[in-house]
């Protein structure tokens, strides 16, 4: 290979490592929101138009990063020309999906065998980046912890009732749930905090993060991304709600979110309290955050029935179903 080759190479190298790599979470969810209204039309016996319009929440939340991550470069003078070029080449992939996107036959159990790999391909490079930018202890928080988070979170949703996920192939022995949509919270917590800590950096003075404020952003960020996924997953029959809960949007019961809300909220908390910790070693942080687990679960719950109760009633359907899985105890 002659030296200007060699050059070239190299240089392609660094441009895909600047444009891809470097912000590969915000690309998992620009990617995901596309695919996401492709299917929602193309794997249905009548494509669900009315879904289309939810990619609006994930493109809000990326075109904010992007904007604070050209504004915050010295390579463009001003951040909406990139953003532009980027918004219209989103838009023109948005436009072909609606006018040529076809039905397929799709077999359920097929797709979600399709689902579970593509998807533990996508966490594989993501925790890469991780450890990459965060190092060992940043993995091990976001990858190991927050897995671990997510385990316990995803199965108790499955065990007391209010949804079942079945059907899928890889599953881990004394969890109710499946294997993917255990770890898959690790890449929603670990790019939610991404993106918020890229608008964090471009839009505060203050460098030590609030944590009622980093708590409350990066649940919104991953309720927003929320918002397009679980109408399709949900009519898709990627999971199944306990049929008690009714539909608050595009069929998706009011629980979900506020479950996602203070998942996420109190996860966020935690983190924001435990890391910003200066005269703590990052192997004590690690232990005390590993070790607030049960109370930060704990608090979500308490967070989510109250939620319930006070929107639903005590004897509400959220609550109903709470009460039937203690009494089986009882």
């Amino acid at each position: 290979m002659t030296d200007i080759k060699k050059n070239k190479f190299i240089i392609l190298l660094l441009a895909t490592y600047n444009g891809f790599f470097k912000h590969l979470p915000i690309w998992y969810f620009w990617l995901g929101s596309l695919m996401t209204a492709a299917s929602s039309l193309s794997m249905f016996e009548t494509p669900h138009y009315d879904f289309i319009w939810t990619i609006i929440f994930p493109w809000i939340v990326i075109f904010i990063y992007f904007y604070a991550h050209f504004k915050s470069s010295e390579k463009w003078k001003s951040p909406w020309v990139p953003l532009s070029s980027l918004f219209l080449i989103t838009l023109a992939l948005f436009i072909y999906i609606v006018l040529f996107t076809q039905k397929e036959e799709i077999n359920l159990s097929e797709y979600k065998f399709t689902y579970e790999i593509v998807n533990l391909i996508w966490i594989f490079f993501i925790a890469v980046h991780c450890a990459w930018y965060r190092g060992s202890q940043g993995y091990i928080k976001f990858f190991m912890i927050a897995t671990l988070y997510g385990f316990f979170l995803e199965s108790s949703g499955v065990q007391m009732g209010f949804f079942s996920e079945e059907g899928y192939h890889f599953y881990v022995p004394g969890f109710h749930a499946p294997l993917i949509t255990m770890i898959g919270w690790s890449v929603i917590f670990y790019p939610s905090v991404v993106i918020f800590e890229k608008y964090h950096a471009a839009f505060f003075k203050d460098k030590r993060i609030n944590v009622l404020v980093g708590a409350l952003a990066v649940s919104g960020i991953a309720l927003f991304f929320d918002f397009q996924i679980d109408p399709f997953a949900s009519a898709f029959g990627l999971w199944t709600w306990n049929e008690t809960l009714a539909p608050w949007f595009l069929g998706v019961p009011l629980l979900n979110f506020v479950s996602w809300f203070w998942a996420v909220f109190t996860f966020a908390v935690g983190y924001y309290v435990i890391t910003q910790k200066n005269e703590w070693s990052e192997l004590k942080k690690n232990l005390v955050f590993l070790c607030s687990i049960p109370l930060i679960q704990t608090i979500a719950g308490i967070g989510v029935f109250s939620v319930m109760s006070l929107v639903e009633g005590i004897n509400g359907a959220s609550m109903n179903i709470l009460k039937n899985y203690l009494s089986s105890y009882l």
